[in-house]
């Protein structure tokens, strides 16, 4: 018989690891956030695919909660991140994952590359799950980082964001600043998106230039002063202005109190957009039609390729019947009052939405 005394040093181990396994994520309620939106940004035709691919799912009823099936367990550890050089300040296209073999960056072109290109339903599946939690993981900043403190894993965070540095990305801000409701919180964050911001995140082709520009865009908030993660020095960005790295033992400390999640909720609520955004614009050009797919051999990827190449490359981006659509011929943009009462509209849509999910408006 098992001791109290063994149950609960196996009991500490176990919740060990659990708080380990946190720390390589956004939490699930920002892989939900992200995903929610994705998903209210679907076409009809490609949410009509993607409903009955989930509905083949033996764990999920809904994509949201499907896209943390990656962190429960883990799969594929080493490409939930990228690390880079302490005297990193980007990754170049000769070197996708600095010191590594596999990362977020490949695991992104790799898995839209081959959501592209099969037509089973079980890859399907499987994709849509693993490539919405990569868009999510890259546009965490802390998971374009350095390996040597576990991007922040390994720095202390305080009071009100118990942890470290990393959790208080994943999971403390979201919670601080958009309560720990993710459908309530999806439709609050996707209700101040406006067509620019549609317009800026998506143009162009999806491909390893673009992936890089998502990753580099993190990697330059994880470095921000601002940020706190690390001291620059020089050309390097330390661990402490002592310390080129984590040595092992004294663990560093941030002030993350109420005056720096609130520094931080706008940037972080901005990633969640964008790579719901990204996310559900990358399913909608993929799922734009049901046509058999034709064998691809993609090595330097290009989502624009891969679906010239099956004949299905659509002439522009598919309509979102969700989303308020220009005036024909009329540039929101540069058009302030028009873009007010787009706002209002929004802003009302927004109230509509979140009463019908029974959620409450935040003032």
């Amino acid at each position: 018989m098992i001791s109290r005394y063994l149950l609960q040093i196996f009991l500490l181990i176990i919740a060990a690891f659990l708080g380990q396994e946190k720390a390589f994520a956004w939490g699930d309620e920002g892989h939900q956030i992200v995903c929610s939106i994705a998903y209210k940004e679907l076409t009809p035709s490609a949410r009509q695919k993607v409903d009955g691919l989930i509905a083949q799912d033996r764990d999920f009823r809904a994509f949201p909660q499907a896209c943390t099936w990656m962190d429960h367990p883990k799969k594929r550890r080493i490409e939930h991140y990228v690390n880079v050089p302490r005297n990193a300040n980007q990754i170049t296209a000769t070197d996708l994952c600095p010191g590594a073999e596999k990362c977020i960056v490949t695991a992104i072109l790799n898995d839209i590359r081959d959501l592209a290109l099969t037509t089973r339903d079980e890859d399907q599946l499987s994709l849509i799950k693993s490539l919405g939690h990569w868009l999510g993981d890259i546009h965490q900043p802390l998971h374009v980082s350095f390996g040597d403190d576990h991007g922040a894993g390994l720095i202390k965070g305080s009071s009100p964001c118990s942890g470290d540095l990393h959790s208080v990305w994943d999971t403390c801000i979201i919670e601080q600043t958009l309560g720990d409701d993710a459908e309530t919180a999806a439709i609050e964050v996707r209700s101040e998106i406006t067509f620019a911001d549609r317009s800026d995140w998506t143009h162009g082709d999806i491909d390893e230039n673009a992936v890089l520009g998502w990753a580099n865009a993190s990697l330059a908030i994880s470095l921000a002063p601002n940020t706190e993660y690390c001291v620059e020095v020089g050309h390097e960005c330390r661990y402490t202005s002592d310390a080129v790295s984590y040595d092992g033992h004294n663990e560093k400390t941030v002030t993350t109190d109420q005056a720096y999640i609130e520094r931080q909720a706008p940037l972080v609520k901005r990633q969640l957009q964008m790579a719901g955004v990204r996310l559900g614009y990358i399913i909608n050009q993929i799922f734009s039609t049901t046509e058999n797919v034709a064998a691809l051999n993609a090595p330097n990827f290009s989502l624009e390729r891969v679906l010239a190449a099956r004949g299905t490359m659509p002439a522009a981006p598919p309509a979102n019947i969700e989303a308020l659509q220009p005036i024909a011929g009329t540039d929101i943009s540069t058009n302030s009052s028009l873009q007010a009462k787009v706002d209002e509209l929004m802003t009302r849509v927004r109230v509509l939405e979140i009463a019908l999910a029974g959620g409450r408006v935040k003032q």
